[in-house]
């Protein structure tokens, strides 16, 4: 397995004419094509004439990339010859670094390092031969047991894992339970739902029937760790028969090959004392102590606890492309732009599935007696996430509308891509007693939203009409338009009214944070996609002494080890380095 590559392909450009499509920039635009296994991970440069150069590198050392027998295609190209003559097509290696911790280089600067053998043939036939379409996937036990089942990629199925503690205490009751469940994120995808930012499993009910909400799980880089707790030994979990399920998990086959699903204990004990008999410790089954623990793609049958296939909610795309990095942070795809009454926007990038809140605020100086306005926004890529009625109507009024509390009526109304928040609120009272909006940070209205599609939303704030609390009911504001004579104003902001709101970190003089390769303040994947255009000699627009904060192992070299280091970090993976800490150079 592989973690990172540097390398190229030179041919006779004389006689050979690349055919494989190249952007404007010079990189090939099918990578998954050309590069079968190393997929979108790749970064290839076609630009210099004669001259293919690509990078790839993965941060996680279970997803590196396998090249295991001669059918493993490391470069797939396609040329036309365009000229008599002689040419040729010479494959070379300048970096390659094994999956392992910490990294250990195959090839360092052209050269195989000693006590590494590679072996690198070129042919004019597919080694493969036809392209495979399904894959097979194994579940394997702690008792080596292996059962396999042959998928159709885009095929989904599930996997039940059973538990049974009953050799070692017969009442067959755990008060703790801690596991594994590890699986090729470049093979398979998991459908349960999970939170994108932190990895929280959603519905722990339906992935572990007998632990129920007493679960924590998080998914992270190919891993479900999940645990379970209970202080009373009459509350233990009941594993006492194959029919006890201990983790329900559905997957989804992306890619063609071989894919392993492997559950594993590392901590068990049993609920017959306090403290309890610990059957497992640290990984490893007590001396003594034994249970049963097995994978299969049938349902056991537990008519206690039926189970419920999970699925992804609608705010998470329901396939991912099997050579998606799903080591990698998730991207900020979904930018949401918030206009206020003062017409000043505010901008903020938010993974899918992210909730946030918007305050809008409201200032003139004439206390109000009536007020109508209305809050816009992108319902196809944002939702509204307040309680309403099945008639659309606010349900709490005094949370959206501080000042105007129950006396406000709110209403959701969405037509396809539109929605709409339409608000109006009035009170009998004239004078000083109208509603007060007269500082600078009233809040007129609190809404919230949740991220459920890629893309650019808007949420922006209108008034339709507003009455002063005077005798005349005088308009402020009339069909949108402020009256002559008056003035209004009123923001809008991600963060509450009086919050300080965080800004950029600033760099210390004389010192550097190690892995923003771009200058942005923040160490991220698209750091690591700079590093790895650099070593493809792709000009990035960066300077060179930015650049070099990506040197992260102080070689005074750019290359996809870097890279790969900064992969790691941003997928909370430890390194031997400092990145994403302020260091002196």
């Amino acid at each position: 397995m592989i973690s990172s590559i540097n390398a190229s392909q030179n041919y006779t450009s004389k006689v050979l004419t690349l055919v494989d499509a190249v952007d404007e920039d010079g990189l090939i635009e099918d990578v998954e094509t050309v590069f079968p296994i190393l997929g979108e991970k790749a970064m290839a440069n076609a630009g210099t004439k004669g001259v293919i150069k690509y990078s790839a590198s993965t941060p996680s050392i279970k997803d590196g990339f396998v090249f295991n027998d001669d059918t493993c295609q490391l470069i797939t190209t396609t040329y036309k010859v365009k000229a008599n003559g002689v040419a040729n097509v010479t494959n070379s290696i300048n970096i390659l670094a094994a999956a392992t911790d910490p990294i250990v280089a195959l090839v360092k600067n052209g050269a195989v390092q000693s006590g590494a053998v590679i072996n690198m043939p070129a042919s004019f036939t597919d080694p493969s031969g036809p392209v495979p379409t399904t894959l097979t996937v194994s579940v394997t036990g702690p008792d080596g047991k292996v059962t396999t089942k042959e998928v159709n990629i885009g095929e989904s199925f599930t996997v039940y894992t059973v538990l049974d503690i009953t050799a070692s205490y017969s009442a067959g009751k755990a008060t703790n339970v801690e596991g594994t469940q590890t699986y090729p994120t470049a093979k398979l995808q998991l459908t349960d739902s999970y939170d994108d930012e932190y990895g929280e499993v959603d519905d722990v009910d339906s992935m572990f029937p007998l632990l129920g909400d007493k679960a924590m799980a998080t998914v992270q880089s190919g891993t479900i760790t999940f645990s379970a707790s209970v202080p009373k030994l009459a509350d233990g979990f009941l594993f006492n028969s194959s029919k006890s399920k201990l983790i329900v998990t559905n997957y989804k086959a992306t890619a063609a090959g071989k894919a392993s699903v492997v559950t594993a204990l590392t901590s068990l004990t049993a609920a017959d004392a306090i403290p309890g008999t610990v059957i497992v410790k640290n990984g490893v089954t007590q001396p003594g102590k034994s249970f049963t623990m097995f994978s299969q793609y049938t349902d056991p049958g537990n008519p206690e606890q039926p189970t419920q296939p999970a699925t992804q909610p609608a705010t998470q795309p329901a396939t991912q492309p099997a050579t998606q990095p799903a080591t990698q942070a998730p991207k900020k795809d979904t930018t949401v732009t918030i206009y206020g009454l003062d017409g000043q926007s505010h901008t903020m990038q938010f993974n899918v599935g992210e909730s946030f809140t918007v305050y809008s605020t409201f200032k003139t100086a004439t206390p109000i007696a009536s007020i109508n306005g209305k809050q816009t926004y992108t319902a196809n890529i944002i939702r509204n996430t307040d309680a309403v009625d099945e008639y659309g109507v606010v349900e709490n009024n005094t949370a959206m509308f501080p000042v105007l509390g129950t006396n406000a009526m709110g209403r959701v109304v969405v037509s396809g891509a539109s929605g709409e928040i339409r608000y109006n609120a009035s009170t009998p009272y004239l004078g000083a007693k109208g509603y007060d909006f007269s500082a600078d940070d009233t809040t007129l209205m609190v809404a919230n939203y949740k991220v459920t599609a890629k893309g650019s939303a808007e949420v922006r704030d209108s008034l339709v009409t507003v009455a002063a609390a005077d005798t005349s009911l005088t308009r402020i504001v009339s069909k949108g338009v402020v009256a002559d004579g008056y003035t209004i104003g009123g923001y809008a902001s991600y963060y509450e009214p009086g919050t300080v709101i965080p800004t950029e970190p600033t760099q210390p003089v004389g010192q550097i944070l190690l892995g923003d390769a771009n200058g942005d303040g923040e160490v991220e994947t698209v750091d690591a996609t700079v590093i790895q255009r650099v070593a493809t000699r792709v000009k990035v627009p960066y300077p060179e002494e930015i650049l070099m904060n990506g040197d992260i192992d102080g070689d005074g070299d750019l290359t996809v080890v870097d890279a790969t280091f900064i992969q790691r970090y941003t997928t909370r993976v430890k390194t031997p380095y400092p990145i994403g800490e302020y260091i002196t150079r």
